[in-house]
């Protein structure tokens, strides 16, 4: 919803969660001193988002219209959460002594894994105002992404809790809204997001004796990297006080 501060300025609450759980998930290390190179990879097209969410706090200020377009300045905070569980799938891992040597398959759950977005940003918005409806875009940017993530690995017994450097966000968007109350519309939202790739620190704790490790072994190491963009089309109920 909106609050209004002034003629000239509002803040907008905007949060979203899932509605489907169809999702695929590529899982990739870098463990080798060529770190160029990933070393383990593993691909799920089986895979449930048991979680997505996003929180968006946004103030904007309008700006003077050219001609009949309505143009905003805006600054926004976003946190976007997620939780995956990755199921079957097949993998090309590095063996102690080799790169890239142990192939195979995952039969049931292979990883759950959670990750967290948040950043502050700078955008703009454009506005045309129909009759009958209002047709507008959004552009926001930020450099200074923050990531943390965590996976659990059933297969192979370690939990991985990873720490990044910021990285970037740009996002496209449009809305079709159509007003059904003066205070109440319904707005149908398309928007790509993209969060360019980033690499970070791995803390590796083992829960069970394997070929790997041993029960309690803990490693800590430059090996994970994370990426991220989306598409989506969403409805949306918006409320005005």
């Amino acid at each position: 919803f909106d609050y209004i501060l002034s003629k000239k300025s509002y803040i907008q609450f905007i949060y979203k969660m899932n509605i489907s759980d169809d999702s695929k998930m590529d899982d990739y290390d870098w463990l080798k001193n060529d770190t160029s190179n990933w070393s383990h990879w593993s691909t799920h097209p089986n895979t449930k988002l048991d979680k997505f969410s996003i929180l968006d706090i946004v103030w904007k200020s309008k700006l003077n219209p050219y001609f009949s377009i309505q143009k905003n300045f805006l600054v926004g905070y976003r946190l976007e959460n997620r939780a995956f569980k990755a199921y079957d799938g097949s993998y090309i891992y590095s063996s102690r002594t080799g790169f890239r040597d142990r192939l195979g398959n995952f039969s049931g759950l292979g990883i759950s894994y959670e990750e967290a977005f948040s950043t502050m940003y700078l955008g703009w918005t454009l506005k045309k105002v129909y009759p009958k409806f209002i047709l507008s875009a959004k552009i926001a940017y930020s450099p200074i992404v923050s990531v943390t993530n965590k996976d659990n690995h059933h297969n192979r017994y370690f939990i991985n809790k990873n720490t990044f450097d910021d990285t970037t966000m740009s996002e496209l968007s449009m809305q079709l809204k159509y007003p059904i109350h003066p205070n109440i519309s319904i707005a149908i939202n398309y928007i790509n997001v993209e969060y360019k790739q980033t690499r970070g620190v791995t803390t590796r704790t083992y829960y069970k004796t394997s070929s790997e490790a041993n029960n309690g072994d803990v490693f800590r190491f430059n090996g994970a990297g994370v990426s991220n963009s989306y598409n989506s089309f969403n409805l949306e109920i918006i409320g005005k006080f």
